[in-house]
């Protein structure tokens, strides 16, 4: 027997960054909401109130006080909102600075961590700076008026909300089961270490684990393998600096530790399906 079940719809914004109040009581219904994927992270953050709301077929509360993350690709969908008060951000990853220096890439890197997350708890005496911060981005959206928006003070005002999780995130492994730390540490020491170092004979031994182990909770929080994430995390910097640098491939080899430009070359092509330059041009 066939079943012709149709696909997940992506649901598109063409914006790179949005933010606007949230509904303050809605079901699923009332807002013709259906399961849907991103193309753009969304953070939500609830000052008070409750709802409900699945990611990728999981159920979660929505609480007050809470950053709830929805990655791209996930799978999203709202149930319902009962006196909710908040914020619904949305952007893409282009808003994050492309500059080349000695700390390349960190916002990517916490934004990266961030959504290995569902939620985070603001804490009592972070909750003001997370108003301030969230009321005075909404004022400055609102002011744009032309189809292209000046993002220069909205995206300093998002990059201490990037940074007030990313702590956030380092403080939740030691309070999550030894499973989970153990996932996190991985994904901690792969963000360290993944330009130097491509191969599991690495991170096994250093989280104390064999790499079957290593995979099995990775496949368990994820669906992938542990070798998947560190080749998704070289190719994913990759195409950065395709995208974003003037370096050649060259270069690009050279900095994400492959022994041979060739080499990269061949690993891009399996696991992107297009040629470095290829990729470039497009």
């Amino acid at each position: 027997m066939q079943y012709n079940k149709p696909p997940i719809p992506y649901q598109y914004n063409e914006q790179v960054f949005s933010i606007r109040k949230i509904r303050k009581n809605f079901d699923a219904a009332s807002i013709n909401e259906q399961p849907h994927r991103h193309s753009f992270y969304e953070f939500l953050y609830i000052q008070s109130g409750e709802g409900k709301h699945e990611i990728d077929g999981i159920t979660h509360d929505l609480k007050a006080h809470t950053f709830h993350i929805i990655s791209k690709g996930q799978v999203h969908q709202f149930l319902f909102a009962k006196e909710i008060e908040g914020y619904l951000i949305r952007f893409k990853d282009n808003i994050l600075p492309a500059v080349l220096s000695s700390k390349e890439g960190y916002y990517y890197n916490i934004l990266h961590q961030i959504s290995q997350h569902h939620d985070f708890a603001v804490a009592a005496s972070d909750q003001t700076l997370v108003h301030v911060l969230l009321e005075r981005m909404l004022e400055e959206y609102k002011t744009q008026t032309t189809k292209v928006i000046d993002l220069s003070l909205i995206q300093h005002l998002l990059y201490p909300l990037l940074i007030l999780m990313h702590r956030y995130s380092n403080a939740e492994i030691v309070t999550q089961d030894h499973q989970q730390n153990q996932y996190i540490q991985f994904i901690n020491l792969l963000e360290t270490h993944y330009k130097q170092h491509h191969s599991l004979d690495y991170y096994a031994p250093e989280l104390g684990v064999t790499k079957r182990q290593l995979s099995i909770i990775c496949q368990e929080k994820t669906g992938k393998t542990a070798k998947q994430l560190v080749d998704e995390r070289i190719m994913t910097e990759a195409k950065r600096l395709l995208k974003y640098t003037a370096l050649s491939l060259k270069e690009i080899s050279d900095r994400l530790g492959f022994k041979n430009l060739a080499y990269f070359c061949r690993r891009f092509k399996k696991k992107v399906g297009q040629t470095p330059t290829e990729y470039k041009n497009k």
